[in-house]
């Protein structure tokens, strides 16, 4: 599993540089998820481990809590590697939930020679953990003890909302802190990778005088 955990981490590596290189070029996070897999295929062409898009994860209508009328429902882990051996069910190795969140005021962006129309975002800390929380609960239910989380954050403000300058600049930590303070998972498992535009022009934490952001690729998983 050691090799397999060291090709992973290369991975989400490449992805990340991809990412910070070029950011909005990711429409949604099936983007994220099919770079990954990609990445993860060229280390392992012919197997004998395989990265499973949408991997099924079927959910019990108990699970739902009281008052739910589903009866049944499959829910699906982002990623989930397999061992396709010689055996005839594939056994998860690891778990891996992707999250795209954009915290992204409305405007045109220029980067490079790529010029990207951005609408407003309405996501808050709220959401970005709330998302965590159900990300968890499937990697719970499959992989409780080998998973990944790997979340990619965009931020963008404008002058157009200089106004709230101060508001847009705080929600960057706010975003990171609640994900940060959900104590059920292994925080050395959840890789955060973030960008920040301010009018169009590309800044960091320090720049803003905001807190380092804390990231980290593990080395074991």
């Amino acid at each position: 599993m050691e090799n397999v955990t060291e090709v992973i981490n290369e991975c989400v590596i490449n992805v990340a540089e991809k990412f910070v290189n070029d950011p909005f070029k990711y429409f949604d996070e099936g983007d994220l998820h099919f770079e990954l897999q990609e990445q993860f295929k060229k280390k392992y062409p012919s197997g004998p481990y395989y990265a499973h898009r949408e991997y099924p994860l079927p959910v019990e209508n108990f699970e739902f809590g009281k008052g739910k009328e589903k009866k049944s429902k499959t829910a699906w882990i982002d990623i989930v590697v397999t061992n396709l051996g010689d055996t005839v069910s594939e056994k998860p190795l690891l778990g891996i939930e992707m999250f795209l969140g954009n915290f992204n005021d409305e405007g045109l962006i220029a980067i490079g020679s790529r010029k990207y129309f951005l609408t407003n975002s309405h996501f808050t800390d709220k959401d970005a953990l709330e998302h965590l929380k159900d990300d968890y609960w499937r990697l719970k239910k499959k992989t409780p003890n080998k998973y990944l989380l790997v979340y990619f954050l965009t931020h963008v403000f404008t002058r157009k909302t200089s106004g709230r300058r101060m508001e847009r600049i705080s929600r960057i930590s706010k975003i990171t802190d609640a994900l940060r303070s959900y104590t059920k998972i292994d925080q050395n498992r959840l890789v955060i990778i973030e960008t920040i535009y301010d009018d169009g022009i590309e800044t960091n934490r320090q720049e803003l005088g905001l807190p380092t952001l804390k990231s980290n690729i593990p080395t074991h998983i």
